[in-house]
């Protein structure tokens, strides 16, 4: 079925939000709506405690679109759910003609080209922007209102299956946590008086190497030796499952080889962030590897303590272009010592509500493909 595209701008006027400094902040009043509150509804807000005169009102049911900040995260269309707000700078409201348009389909087919939207952004590294006229020119399937409707309940029937696995995770994430402070307190304060020791004294703590420079040179990869670096420990929960690089034989003379059960700790870029390696691996040196005396201490007890302790870490690296930790700051690390037999009852509820946790991951991929799948046959007409 052939649909017509209609730009964006035809359809709809773009109000971008305000700039509100933190001198305009309260702890109550009208909700100040940022890029964050966006995409993670757990995120605290700042109030506005005036009134709503001069301000970019928003209402439950707006459609908002996110112009600006990191691209893959910050981009993108939403239909708010929340409160009576006000809408912080970066931030358009999509105020549609709906005799023409619906906002759920407005918020699908704005999001469906947000590729688009994130190729044409500029700024520096890591905060970008697009222009108001970029997104008005966006191209817009428009098939009749009624079609529009009856795609999008299908489609919000599918998503709602995404939602619902991604709140499944949500929750086993949460109970974990639940369990390690009910079980042994706040790690950081210590409240239950547990021994503390030097991390170094119930664990070999070494660091990555890989020496080449420049360091993407290709005669040291492409082989069968996996090999991590910071980038895999930012996107993994406990159990390090899958690589995307490897070593061959020349490279795995200039690294270091750390076994499995490991466990991995990023000292630079995203410093704290850890993983319990799933196989044996090479690391490159922005990587320490943490291999724990299992007479003294548990991984899953150690790699899940690390965790509350990203914060102490990050504030010892030096204010510098590229903030790092080394091992002077983790070797030495004060560690609480609960007693094996907590630490083990402890790791049995870790690795139970990790396979839960994965079985959902996988779950959560299977649904988010099928919403994808139909996306993309919605906008083909062939929904």
């Amino acid at each position: 079925m052939s649909v017509e595209s209609v730009e964006l701008g035809e359809l709809c006027t773009l109000k971008n939000g305000k700039a509100y400094k933190e001198s305009d902040w309260a702890t109550d009043g009208h909700p100040i709506i940022r890029i964050q509150n966006l995409n993670n509804a757990d995120k605290p807000f700042n109030y506005w405690p005036n009134g709503l005169d001069g301000q970019v009102e928003v209402h439950p049911g707006d459609v908002l679109l996110a112009w600006s900040g990191t691209p893959g995260t910050s981009f993108g269309a939403h239909l708010w759910q929340g409160r009576v707000g006000v809408l912080n700078q970066h931030i358009f409201r999509v105020d549609l003609d709906r005799t023409r348009i619906s906002k759920r389909w407005a918020v699908l087919a704005i999001n469906k080209q947000l590729d688009r939207l994130i190729d044409s952004a500029h700024g520096g590294v890591g905060l970008k922007h697009v222009t108001r006229g970029v997104v008005a020119g966006l191209e817009i399937p428009l098939p009749p209102l009624a079609e529009q409707k009856r795609i999008a309940a299908i489609l919000d029937k599918a998503d709602a299956v995404r939602r619902k696995r991604q709140r499944a995770i949500q929750l086993a994430d949460e109970f974990l946590k639940s369990a390690f402070l009910e079980m042994f307190g706040d790690p950081v304060t210590n409240p239950k008086g547990w021994e503390v020791v030097k991390l170094e004294e119930i664990a070999a703590v070494n660091r990555g190497k890989f020496t080449p420079r420049p360091r993407n040179d290709p005669r040291f990869y492409g082989g069968v030796y996996p090999f991590i670096q910071t980038g895999e420990l930012a996107r993994t929960d406990g159990t390090l499952h899958s690589y995307s690089q490897t070593l061959n034989e020349e490279g795995i003379k200039v690294s270091r080889k750390f076994r499995k059960g490991t466990i991995a700790i990023a000292i630079a870029a995203n410093i704290g962030d850890t993983a319990i390696l799933g196989f044996d691996a090479y690391a490159t040196d922005s990587v320490v590897g943490i291999e724990v005396n299992e007479e003294n201490a548990r991984k899953e007890f150690i790699e899940y303590w690390l965790r509350f302790q990203q914060d102490v870490l990050k504030a010892k690296a030096p204010e510098t272009a590229q903030k790092n930790i080394n091992l002077a700051v983790l070797r030495p690390l004060p560690t609480i010592l609960p007693p094996m037999v907590l630490q083990s009852a402890f790791a049995e509820v870790y690795c139970r509500t990790e396979q839960s946790h994965d079985s959902h991951e996988m779950a959560l991929k299977a649904s988010t493909d099928l919403f994808n799948s139909l996306v993309q046959r919605a906008f083909r007409g062939e929904l």
